[in-house]
């Protein structure tokens, strides 16, 4: 039950930020490997989420289609989920990925998610 509710606030929080989850660079691809060694599991999940969140956000995409490339690149990242919940993956990417990765769009995710009373109320 506590996995499919976060599971379902994760997609809601896909679809109410209009993210597209376009193809990662290549070069972040190669990165994904070594993203959790780097960043610890809650680190990795969070720049995975942030850049995807960035990736394509003015161009939407279907909620399945962001949840797959999500789910591959976390699999291919090799995240260990244990004790990590869908509001601290979604607070941290907005907090320290986001403005990483998309600063011109930050402040516009950040209201979106605030709108929908996810995380980022959290931050």
């Amino acid at each position: 039950m506590r996995v499919a509710r976060a599971a379902s606030q994760l997609a809601v929080a896909h679809l109410l930020a209009v993210a597209s989850l376009l193809l990662v660079p290549p070069m972040a691809r190669a990165q994904l490997g070594s993203c959790v060694a780097r960043y610890g599991q809650t680190g990795c999940a969070a720049r995975v989420y942030g850049q995807l969140l960035c990736s394509g956000f003015d161009q939407p995409m279907a909620v399945a289609v962001m949840q797959a490339e999500l789910t591959q690149q976390f699999a291919q990242a090799a995240i260990d989920f244990s004790g990590i919940s869908a509001e601290t993956i979604e607070t941290t990417a907005l907090r320290d990925a986001v403005p990483l990765f998309c600063p011109q769009n930050s402040a516009r995710i950040q209201e979106l998610f605030q709108a929908s009373g996810t995380a980022a109320r959290q931050r």
